[in-house]
């Protein structure tokens, strides 16, 4: 969008129009001037500052859930062996598997999205005590619903995704405490007397 002023006086009632048209208007806006052209233009930019460590967070998180949930399978193996032959079908035991994961999911992302203005500040002030070099703390982090939101969908993801594994186990346990099929050929069958 260009604007070019028609007389003295206006030079800088246009500046002023250009600049908030830019900020409304996602587009660049000059404002041409007998001295010069001035460019207006906003300009919005998304940091994911820290991705790495978040990301190392998740796996090590969903390493910590995956050997937790082979560990409740290990526990829980008779229990599991006698509802498979008492006829609970194996996708019924997946899925209590992944909602067992789905629920301790949930329940540490709130924990978590909870208590980590109070782990924030506390580093703050551990490191301040023990003369080490401080962390920087722009004043205290009051958690939102929109924090709350992303923290319980992360974990959930996370939960989800380490619990797959453990439930295709829990499949193949429960088929295992059940009696094979035998598919019977008529050539396996005899017919005995007349008919």
């Amino acid at each position: 969008i260009f604007f070019k002023p028609s007389g003295s006086g206006d030079e800088e009632s246009l500046r002023s129009m250009a600049k908030k048209l830019s900020l409304i208007f996602p587009a660049r806006v000059t404002a041409m001037s007998k001295t010069g052209a001035m460019v207006y233009e906003k300009v919005t930019t998304i940091m994911l500052k820290g991705f790495e460590g978040t990301f190392m967070m998740l796996i090590i998180a969903s390493m910590l859930v995956f050997t937790s949930l082979i560990g409740l399978i290990e526990e829980r193996k008779r229990d599991l062996k006698t509802l498979a032959v008492l006829g609970a079908p194996p996708s019924t035991l997946s899925s209590l598997i992944l909602m067992e994961s789905l629920i301790l999911g949930f329940i540490s992302s709130l924990i978590g999205w909870m208590t980590s203005p109070l782990v924030a500040v506390a580093a703050y002030w551990f490191t301040r005590l023990a003369g080490g070099a401080s962390l920087e703390v722009h004043g205290l982090y009051v958690p939102t619903m929109d924090s709350a939101f992303v923290a319980v969908l992360v974990g959930l993801l996370t939960t989800l995704v380490s619990g797959a594994v453990p439930a295709s186990r829990v499949q193949k346990l429960s088929l295992m405490g059940r009696a094979k099929k035998k598919v019977i050929s008529s050539e396996d069958l005899r017919i005995e007397g007349d008919t």
